[in-house]
């Protein structure tokens, strides 16, 4: 009987362990910081050796905001930014959805988040007196970019003028097949919030069904007219996938994609439209130096540009202009 017990321990804390592991992938793992979180959760303080946040920015162009994803920071952002910033860009990045006791930001329940995203966006556009903003989003980041525009009698498609998005779990993940997850979450509903942060927990879907958050990002429209968008994924996503698509040209990767009118939503392969073997799939996407050329030419494109502009990687790692320019 004692070893029973002891087996039925080992089995509880293996899946306990997993899980937990598991989930908190989605969007990436916690960046270490000796940077305290802020004491708001909604934060747009400017960070060292990064070009956004800054007050004093002047630009002809559209400030740009970057949304970051599910356990990780605005750092991620800040390869990016300071390449946007020598082009003339000012940009933004906005941290969310803090939890007591996190490293990292992101984490909160999807409501939260999206409410204090909407007030950042909101905010930034009264301290730089833009009428319109474009919208760069990471996992949990551009799923919440859809979530903004489409708030039902918000009026914030009007705010919005392009949308890049890297990753994004539109539709939710079910984790690479891992669609038990969602089963085992619904039995421990608390304790899992508790162990993997409610906004992973939300955004993990399988054969028990959804939550309904994603639910109901599901049920809005995928884009809205007069606004254009770019939604880049990877083949070789494991954290943001749904593997019972069938989907003749998306596939796993439909949860990242959006359907729309051609020319004004075009959904990216990096790895065939840019070659981007050598990128870690999804992690990566926010600061490594090949798709930051991508970022760019989502936010400067017109609808008759569909073919993307892709950035290699140079010897110092910083972004390059590929031979596609």
């Amino acid at each position: 009987m004692k070893n029973s017990e002891n087996v039925t321990r080992r089995i509880i804390s293996t899946v306990i362990a997993v899980a937990t592991v598991v989930v908190a992938g989605v969007g990436t793992m916690p960046q270490a910081s000796a940077d305290p979180l802020s004491t708001s959760s909604l934060d747009t303080s400017q960070v060292q050796g990064a070009a956004f946040n800054d007050p004093d920015c002047k630009s002809e162009f559209n400030p740009v905001i970057f949304i970051h994803g599910t356990s990780t920071t605005n750092k991620d952002w800040k390869n990016a930014s300071n390449y946007l910033a020598e082009r003339g860009y000012c940009t933004w990045a906005i941290n969310y959805g803090a939890e007591p006791g996190r490293i990292s930001y992101g984490w909160a329940d999807l409501d939260q988040s999206a409410a204090e995203i909407a007030a950042g966006i909101n905010n930034i556009l009264a301290r730089t007196g833009a009428e319109k903003v474009s919208l760069i989003g990471h996992s949990q980041g551009g799923m919440m970019i859809k979530r903004f525009i489409e708030e039902p009698g918000a009026n914030n498609d009007a705010k919005v003028d392009r949308v890049v998005t890297f990753g994004a779990s539109f539709g939710g993940t079910d984790v690479n097949g891992m669609r038990w997850l969602r089963g085992l979450f619904n039995s421990w509903p608390e304790f899992w919030k508790l162990m993997a942060g409610a906004a992973a927990f939300q955004q993990v879907v399988g054969d028990a069904g959804e939550s309904s958050q994603i639910a109901r990002v599901k049920s809005l429209p995928d884009t809205s007219p007069g606004i254009i968008y770019t939604a880049v994924y990877s083949p070789r996503d494991t954290t943001v996938t749904d593997t019972t698509s069938t989907h003749p040209v998306y596939g796993k990767n439909l949860p990242s994609t959006l359907q729309g009118e051609p020319g004004w939503v075009v959904n990216v392969d990096a790895d065939q439209e840019c070659g981007y073997s050598a990128l870690l799939a999804h992690a990566q996407f926010p600061y490594s130096a090949e798709p930051i050329q991508l970022m760019e030419w989502g936010i400067t494109r017109t609808p008759e540009m569909t073919t993307p502009v892709c950035g290699t990687q140079s010897s110092d790692s910083s972004p390059t202009v590929s031979s596609s320019l």
